[in-house]
Order: structure tokens, then C-alpha cells, then sequence
């Protein structure tokens, strides 16, 4: 789109008056090698996009992406929506669309645990606490990728899905976890998964 603005750019911005025609010729030279560039890089992009997976989810009918990241995003899709409520940490906002699913909190952001104050945290925890059948999709290698120190605070949104869920399946870095046995008979705390500060690997725990 911005192909023929550049094209026009180059031929206004070169000197017009001819010297027996060459820097006429070589203003139409240079328009030619910018438009060359860009159709080339163009039918690249166009190439890709249609060699790519069309993503298949509600409002995607456009968007088309590698094919293993497709996948993963349908069985996180199809893993949260056997659940009444969802939750993703970090905050991944999309899967909330895809499922349906109401947000259990109006405090939604990607990198909820550097944003959101410990008290604000506990107002979400106290949210998700009430949620119905309530399945949480996390991704410790984003969860790391957004970390600013944040997590060897043990923040209280944290802990709550670490210590009263539990794995149920994961895929490709997409972990789902469940409530606890012991936190849907007596709202004790269950399994819980560490994260190690060192390795940012993550361990169960009882």
C-alpha cells in the first residue's frame, strides 16, 4: 500500500532537469528498483500468509499462523471451554472471546502481576474464588518473559493458582490447571507447582 507514496517519494525527491536525458533515466530507474523491492517483498508476504494455517477460532476468519501455534490455541480453546469460567496468566485476553467465557475480574491486563498492586491481587483472587468450575490457562515461559522480579515476591494471584490448582494437561508451554480436590471439598490448599527464581523451571509440591 505504501509502494506507490515511496515510488512518488523517489521521483519527486531526484533532480528533474535532464542532461541529455540521463537523470530523467535514472529517476525512472530508481522508481523501478523501489517498486521491484517492494513487489518482491509483497508476493514473500502474501506467499507466507496463504502457506500458513487459517487459526479457525470465533472472529479469525482472516488470520492465518504456523500451523503448531494454530493448534495450540485450539486445544487451549477447547480445554478452557469444557470449564464454566476461564482464567489465563499472564493475561491472554483472547481466549475469554474465543470461549465465551465471561472475565471473572474487570482487572484484566497482560502482565497482570507487575501492574496490579498485592491488594488489588487479592480482590482478584477473591474474584476467581467464586467462580464457577473455574479452569486456569498459564504459560510460565511468558509469565518469565514479563517477570521483573515479581515473582520471587510471591505475589498473592500467584500463589493462589499455584497452590490451590492443579495440572490437568499442558501442551507446548500451555499449562491448564484445575481447582484442587482438596480445595473443592474443604478449601484447603492442594498441589501446588514452584517456580525455582535460578532455572525458572517449575516443580510440584505438596
Amino acid at each position: 500500500m505504501m509502494l506507490p507514496i515511496l515510488a512518488h517519494d523517489v521521483w519527486t525527491a531526484m533532480p528533474s532537469r535532464a542532461a541529455g536525458g540521463r537523470l530523467e533515466a535514472s529517476r525512472l530507474l530508481a522508481v523501478v528498483i523501489v517498486l521491484g523491492i517492494g513487489t518482491g517483498a509483497t508476493l514473500r508476504s502474501v506467499s507466507a500468509y496463504w502457506n500458513d494455517t487459517p487459526l479457525g477460532l470465533r472472529g479469525t476468519s482472516l488470520i492465518r499462523i504456523d500451523p503448531v501455534q494454530a493448534e495450540d490455541l485450539r486445544w487451549v480453546t477447547t480445554q478452557l471451554s469444557s470449564c464454566e469460567s476461564s482464567y489465563s496468566l499472564p493475561g491472554l485476553l483472547s481466549f475469554a472471546f474465543w470461549t465465551g467465557h465471561a472475565l471473572p475480574t474487570t482487572q484484566n491486563i497482560n502482565d497482570v502481576l507487575a501492574f496490579i498492586p498485592p491488594e488489588r491481587q487479592e480482590r482478584i483472587v477473591e474474584a476467581l474464588s467464586r467462580a464457577p468450575d473455574l479452569c486456569v490457562v498459564y504459560n510460565p515461559g511468558l509469565l518469565r518473559y514479563f517477570d521483573r522480579g515479581q515473582l520471587r515476591s510471591d505475589p498473592p494471584l500467584l500463589h493462589f493458582i499455584l497452590a490451590d490448582f492443579v495440572q490437568v494437561a499442558e501442551r507446548h508451554g500451555y499449562v491448564i490447571l484445575r481447582p484442587a480436590p482438596e480445595r473443592l471439598t474443604n478449601g484447603g490448599t492442594g498441589g501446588s507447582l514452584l517456580c525455582d527464581g535460578n532455572t525458572g523451571g517449575w516443580a510440584h509440591s505438596r
